[in-house]
């Protein structure tokens, strides 16, 4: 059964957990270990899903960002979370290796299409993430507490809030979402709302895994 879709790719669960452990392996490659904060800034695509799920097995922490933010709200928010790696699509690149050149200890920056994975299908974008590197033992060390992803507020009248929630509050939000809407193992769930946000991360992902079912991401809303 297909659990994400995105434009052309179709990932079935099986496919998107070999994706996940390759992905991890490749985190791992890059220096990250359980505890360490990975910021993800990049247009809704499946790929923030295989991250994210990645980090989870890493024991690492998700932090999503706003590409759309200014450079002061954006720096502001690299310097709060400290990441050790951050991930970008190229049309962030330039712009974020000018933000993290500011900063005091100055992480890691991956793009995104140096991997070559925006044409692979999913088994060849296992391939090129590197399968097989990861032990996914490392899953033992982990308990509900685990701190998962921090999802930035607006900030309103000032700067965010960093909000941190654990394996255990993300699971359970999405089982929350799955008894309050009565979803099944057949159903779709579309979502245009950015994976920096709740909505998309906790409810449209989140309730689909937790119920079995598929999400289907779109890069954004349009009208048209």
């Amino acid at each position: 059964a297909s659990v994400v879709r995105f434009r052309h790719r179709e990932w079935t669960y099986a496919e998107l957990d070999r994706a996940r452990l390759a992905c991890a392996g490749l985190l791992a490659r890059h220096g990250i270990r359980a505890g360490d904060t990975v910021a993800f800034c990049a247009a809704n695509s499946d790929l923030t899903v295989v991250f994210f799920l990645a980090c989870a097995s890493a024991g690492a922490l998700f932090v999503p960002l706003n590409a759309a933010l200014t450079d002061t709200e954006l720096g502001w928010m690299l310097e709060h979370a400290a990441p050790q790696l951050v991930l970008a699509e190229d049309a962030q690149s330039v712009r974020l290796n000018g933000l993290l050149a500011r900063m005091a200890h100055r992480p890691a920056l991956l793009a995104l299409e140096g991997l070559g994975l925006a044409a692979a299908d999913p088994g060849a974008v296992c391939e090129r993430l590197g399968e097989g590197v990861f032990e996914d033992s490392s899953q033992t060390e982990l308990s509900g507490d685990t701190p998962l992803v921090v999802v930035y507020t607006s900030g309103t009248t000032g700067f965010p809030k960093g909000v941190l929630h654990s394996h255990h509050n993300y699971l359970w939000a999405a089982e929350a979402f799955v008894e309050r809407m009565h979803l099944q193992a057949d159903e779709r769930l579309l979502t245009v709302l950015p994976f920096f946000h709740i909505n998309a991360l906790f409810y449209s992902l989140g309730g689909a895994l937790a119920a079995g079912a598929c999400v289907i991401i779109a890069e954004g809303f349009s009208a048209s």
